[in-house]
C-alpha cells in the first residue's frame, strides 16, 4: 500500500458539513482589501486580465499591460485574444520589477495596465509601483493569486487586487477581483461565474481523492502530467459556456472555506518550515529569496527551491517516479524564451526551480515521505 499525495487541498468533513448550513458572511467577504471595495468574480484570473485590461485602456482593443518576464504564458492567453500589447518587463533574481528597464519600456509604449506579482503568496513591496503609476497615469493590478487572504501591503494605495481563492483552497475554479470604489465604475465583470455542471464534477473527483487518501493510496501510482519537464498549465477556458449566476455549490464552498483562512494559513506556515528545516541539511538545494522567511499571518503557496544547474529535470522526474508531485516554474511566454540574455532571470528561475506542495491537507507522513524522496535522489544523482 503506497502513501498518495495529492497536489491540492482536499475537502476536510467539517467543510463538507458546512454544505448543508448557511452564514451571514457575505460571498468574498474576506478577500475584500478596502472597506468600499467592490467584489468581481471571474472563472479564472487570466479573464479577470482581460477584462480589467479593456476596462481601464484607453483603446480597449488594443490595451497595453506590463508583466514580470516570468509569468506563465498560458494565463495570458485570453488577453492576447483580446487584442492586448503586451510588454515584458525584466526582474531582479528577487523577482521584483527592474525599475530602470520598467521606465524605458515605458517611453516607447505607455501602459494601461501594469501588473505586479506576489508570487508564491510572498507580498512584494508596492511603493515603487505607486511611484511608476502616477507617473505614467496608468492601472495597476496586483496579481495575488498565490495569497490565501489579504494581509500587510496589498491593495495599498488603491489597486486592483486579483484573489484565486481555488488555487489555495478546496474549491471549485474560482478567482476574483477587489476593485477600489475609485476604480468600481471601469472595472467590471460581465459574467457573474463560469461553472455549475463542472462544480459537482470537480465536487466527485475531490471526494474520489479524499478516499484515496484516507486508505492510504491503494497501491495508485502518480505520474505527471506530461513526459516532459513542464509546468503547471490552466485548463482552455475559451471552450467553457459562462453561465449568469454562482452555482449554488460553488457559492456554499466558498463560504464555508472562508470561515477557515487563519487555521489555514498556519498550517501551510508550518508544513512550510518542516520542509525548509529539513531541506537545510541538503547543500544541493537552496530557497531563493525572498521565500526564506514568512510574515506572521502569510501563506505559502508551495515550497520553492532550486537544485542546481541542469539538474531540476531530472529531480522533477526522479521525484515523480517515487509518486511526489513535484511542479516546476511555469512556460514563459515566447517573446521571453526567444530572448534568453534579455530576461536571463526569469530563464533562471524557469531552468532551476521545483515546487513542493504545502497545503493544508498534507499529513506527517505525506511530508516525511517527500524529505526522504527528495534526499535519496539527490544523494544518488
Amino acid at each position: 500500500m503506497s502513501t498518495y499525495i495529492q497536489t491540492v487541498p482536499l475537502l476536510t468533513p467539517c467543510g463538507a458539513l458546512r454544505l448543508s448550513g448557511s452564514s451571514g458572511e457575505a460571498l468574498g467577504a474576506q478577500w475584500r482589501v478596502g472597506r468600499d471595495d467592490q467584489i468581481e468574480f471571474f472563472p479564472r484570473g487570466s479573464c479577470a486580465f482581460a477584462v480589467a485590461a479593456r476596462s481601464v485602456a484607453k483603446d480597449p482593443d488594443r490595451p497595453v499591460c506590463f508583466f514580470p518576464s516570468y509569468f506563465c504564458d498560458s494565463s495570458l492567453k485570453l488577453l492576447r485574444q483580446a487584442g492586448a500589447r503586451i510588454v515584458f518587463y525584466r526582474v531582479a533574481r528577487d523577482l521584483t520589477p527592474n525599475w530602470d528597464d520598467v521606465r524605458q519600456r515605458a517611453k516607447t509604449k505607455h501602459p494601461d495596465l501594469f501588473v505586479l506579482v506576489h508570487t508564491f503568496g510572498h507580498a512584494q513591496d508596492p511603493t515603487e509601483v505607486q511611484v511608476f503609476a502616477k507617473e505614467e497615469g496608468c492601472v495597476v493590478l496586483e496579481d495575488a493569486a498565490h495569497v490565501l487572504k489579504p494581509d500587510g501591503p496589498l491593495g495599498r494605495g488603491g489597486t486592483v487586487v486579483l484573489f484565486s481563492p481555488h488555487k489555495l483552497l478546496a474549491l471549485p475554479p474560482i478567482s476574483l477581483l477587489t476593485i477600489p470604489h475609485s476604480l468600481a465604475e471601469r472595472v467590471w465583470s460581465p459574467y457573474k461565474a463560469a461553472w455549475r455542471t463542472q462544480d459537482w464534477k470537480w465536487f466527485a473527483k475531490r471526494l474520489i481523492q479524499k478516499g484515496i487518501v484516507t486508505f492510504g493510496g491503494l497501491g495508485i501510482k502518480v505520474k505527471p502530467r506530461s513526459g516532459e519537464f513542464n509546468g503547471d498549465t490552466d485548463n482552455d477556458i475559451s471552450v467553457i459556456d459562462y453561465p449568469r449566476k454562482i452555482s449554488k455549490l460553488g457559492r456554499r464552498l466558498l463560504l464555508a472555506e472562508q470561515q477557515d483562512l487563519g487555521e489555514i494559513a498556519r498550517l501551510r506556515r508550518e508544513n512550510f518550515a518542516k520542509l525548509a528545516c529539513a531541506l537545510a541539511e541538503i547543500s544541493e538545494t537552496e530557497i531563493p529569496q525572498p521565500f526564506e522567511t514568512w510574515p506572521e499571518g502569510a501563506a505559502p503557496y508551495a515550497f520553492p527551491f532550486f537544485v542546481g544547474q541542469h539538474r531540476a529535470s531530472a529531480v522533477y522526474t526522479a521525484l515523480w517516479r517515487l509518486g511526489i508531485p513535484a511542479q516546476t516554474w511555469p512556460d514563459l511566454p515566447p517573446e521571453v524564451s526567444a530572448q534568453p540574455e534579455e530576461y536571463s532571470e526569469a530563464l533562471y528561475w524557469r531552468r532551476n526551480l521545483l515546487l513542493l506542495p504545502i497545503h493544508q491537507s498534507l499529513t506527517s507522513r505525506q511530508i516525511n515521505m517527500m524529505i526522504y524522496s527528495l534526499k535519496d535522489i539527490l544523494a544518488r544523482s
